[in-house]
Parts: C-alpha cells; structure tokens; sequence
C-alpha cells in the first residue's frame, strides 16, 4: 500500500505542492505505474487473505477494513494518474 500512496504523490504534485512535470515519456510512465499498482493491490488482498487463513483472531473485519484501505489507494491513484494522462494529452505529449 506505501507503494500506491508513493504513486500517489508522484503523480499528483512533488513534495513542494507544485504539478509535477509532464515528459515525452509520460504515456510509456503513466502505463508503467498503473500495471504496479494493480499488482500492489492484487498483491495487498492476497496477503490480507493470507493473514486471514492463519490468524482468525479478529477476522473478517480486520480484512475488510485492509480491503477497504486498498481499494481506496487504488482508486485515489488510479484518478491521480487519469489526471495526469489528460494533463499530458493537453499538452500533446
């Protein structure tokens, strides 16, 4: 999950708020990050699945409150980048 907050922020702004720049290689980088964070998030309910299986202490919610975390990185992401990409199409690139 650190990995698509990390995602997160590089598409969004740099550490100063500001807009990160938009490259050539932007359709190549936006297609690059969303494949990791499909295999974060595939990888992420996996091991709370995992967890599950060996720890029924507290199941499932503790699971469903994982699943939920993920799928809200994963959807805050997934919009960060679909912004990005639109930034990048304005801008012909």
């Amino acid at each position: 999950m650190a990995l698509a907050y990390a995602l997160l922020a590089l598409a969004r702004d740099d550490a100063q708020g500001e807009i990160a720049p938009i490259t050539k290689y932007e359709p190549e980088l936006v297609a690059l990050d969303r494949e990791a964070v499909r295999i974060a998030y595939r990888d992420q309910i996996q091991h709370l699945f995992q967890v599950w299986m060996k720890d029924e202490h507290g199941q499932p919610q503790r699971a469903q409150v994982g699943a939920r975390q993920a799928r809200k990185a994963y959807v805050d992401v997934m919009n960060a980048l679909e912004e990005r990409e639109r930034r990048a199409k304005e801008l012909g690139r």
